[in-house]
Parts: structure tokens; C-alpha cells; sequence
């Protein structure tokens, strides 16, 4: 008998799956959660990592949200106000 607490797993965790997932699902899982994210926050509020999956994607070429992204992306890179 070991008296030791047992110890956690290390590594990533699975979303909403009870399972393992494959680099392809959770790739999936990722752009689903920024087209989520790109659709109900505003432009102010992007990250640098959801204006650049907008700006690379064909989606929202040319929009509202395309252009929103450009400049939050220039905000968060000091290149304008």
C-alpha cells in the first residue's frame, strides 16, 4: 500500500469530450471558438490571435468585422491610436 496522494495527468485536456482528440478536431474546435468569439464581441475587444485568424480567413473579407480587426490589430501593435 502507498500512502502518497496520487499524482494528476499532465497534458491537455479534453473539451467537451469525454475522450482523447485528434490535432485535426481540436484545430476544428479552435476556429469554431474564434468565429464565436470574431461574431459577438466587439472590434476593441479582439486578441491579437482572433484579428489575425479574421484578417487570414475569407469570411469576413471586405466587412465591418475585416475592418475592425485591421485596426485593433494596429492598436494592439502601436501603430495607431
Amino acid at each position: 500500500m502507498n500512502n502518497e496522494p496520487e499524482k494528476t495527468k499532465r497534458g491537455r485536456k479534453p473539451i467537451k469530450r469525454s475522450g482523447a482528440m485528434t490535432p485535426a478536431q481540436r484545430k476544428r474546435e479552435q476556429r469554431i471558438r474564434q468565429a464565436e468569439a470574431a461574431s459577438y464581441r466587439d472590434s476593441h475587444e479582439l486578441t491579437a490571435a482572433e484579428c489575425l485568424a479574421i484578417l487570414c480567413g475569407s469570411r469576413w473579407r471586405g466587412g465591418p468585422i475585416d475592418r475592425g480587426a485591421w485596426l485593433q490589430l494596429g492598436k494592439l501593435r502601436g501603430y495607431c491610436e
